[in-house]
């Protein structure tokens, strides 16, 4: 069987999904990788995988280069005729859908799209970002209109927003808890960090809490409270709640945050840290949040969906978005409660490896698929 995984951006597929492409392989199916870049190119294809890098800009607005876009998806899915299309992230969901759609010559058996988040439109206050968001919801609701089409979520709430909305039926909606987490690198290892250290592992945007996080630092170091706020992770040019580089090197230099940049060895942070923190204001399902819960740290994140789901075992605190009041307060409760929070911190683990590890997650994967499991319960 051919699965083609179609995706804005080959980093993304790489750190989220790479390990059910490699699942799909191992069962012996074709597995084609169409992505908006070719970063990734030649270590997918050492991999066995056939790569093919499209024009797919995440932030693109051009209306000509959008449909150039539309087109080269067009091409792929007719050169490749994948008997499972899987569609990742809003723009390849709207246009691999929209040509599913339109073209019953080219249309695979079956498609899926997992709705990874809803992006930042949709939770714009201005009036542009609310009609971009509406636009994107009729939008869904047509090209995720096929019978053949199954649509994965990786939260009740968006699930329920998509149905109350009438986007889709139910039938053809699943939840599945995000991408998984290798509970084997993501381990614990006993700290007795003093000071205490903070970790916020995310791309640099508003939306997830940045300012805020770099707020309750900068509150934090005035009460002279014993922690170590420290953020890894990098700015996104592309988003339009991207933070700027130089406010996040002001915090730096002010001893409000300690920046440790973009790094590749995150596992080894989190393991390194006590408490892991992303006041985020939505996600689909926070991927840093489950490794740092693998790693047995304790959580302090808010109450939103994608968020919310991860302190569901007593390991963690959750406190309102856009509050760096609360924000401040939970860091201080972790400060003087070490011992609660080292409860906390084995309840992430036992969570993590019973909710999120691998297998569990590409056996749901597969469920979708309609193809047998890859491993026993």
């Amino acid at each position: 069987m051919k699965v083609m995984y179609l995706v804005n951006c080959s980093y993304f597929f790489n750190s989220h999904f790479l390990k059910l492409a490699e699942a799909s392989l191992a069962k012996g199916h074709s597995v084609y990788i169409v992505s908006g870049n070719d970063v990734k190119k030649d270590e997918f294809e050492k991999k066995g995988f056939t790569y093919i890098s499209i024009p797919l800009s995440r932030g693109g607005t051009n209306i000509i280069n959008e449909f150039k876009t539309i087109f080269e998806i067009y091409k792929a899915i007719k050169l490749i005729k994948p008997n499972l299309l899987h569609m990742l992230t809003v723009k390849p969901i709207i246009y691999g859908g929209l040509v599913n759609k339109l073209f019953k010559s080219i249309r695979t058996e079956k498609t899926v799209a997992s709705i990874t988040g809803l992006g930042s439109a949709s939770l714009s206050d201005s009036i542009k970002g609310k009609l971009l968001w509406k636009c994107i919801v009729s939008v869904y609701k047509f090209v995720l209109s096929l019978y053949s089409t199954s649509v994965i979520f990786e939260n009740e709430d968006d699930r329920n927003l998509f149905l109350n909305n009438d986007i889709i039926p139910s039938n053809r909606s699943f939840l599945v808890n995000g991408a998984g987490v290798d509970v084997l690198e993501f381990s614990p290892k006993n700290t007795n960090n003093k000071p205490l250290i903070v970790v916020l592992v995310a791309r640099l945007l508003k939306d997830k809490g940045v300012q805020e996080y770099i707020e309750a630092g900068k509150k934090l170091k005035e009460s002279k409270c014993n922690v170590k706020l420290q953020l890894v992770g990098s700015i996104d040019e592309f988003n339009i709640s991207s933070m700027k580089q130089g406010d996040i090197e002001h915090a730096n230099n002010c001893g409000y945050i300690e920046y440790l940049g973009q790094r590749s060895d995150v596992a080894e942070i989190y393991k390194n840290s006590d408490v892991a923190c992303l006041p985020s204001y939505r996600e689909g399902l926070s991927k840093s949040l489950i490794e740092a819960s693998s790693c047995g740290l304790a959580i302090i994140t808010t109450d939103v969906p994608g968020c919310r789901q991860i302190v569901s075992n007593n390991n963690g605190i959750l406190v309102p978005a856009r509050n760096v009041k609360s924000l401040v307060s939970a860091i201080q409760y972790m400060v003087d409660n070490p011992e609660e929070m080292s409860v906390m911190g084995k309840r992430s683990r036992e969570m993590a490896v019973n909710k999120f590890g691998y297998e569990v997650i590409i056996n749901s994967f597969f469920d979708i698929y309609n193809l047998p499991r890859c491993y026993d319960e």
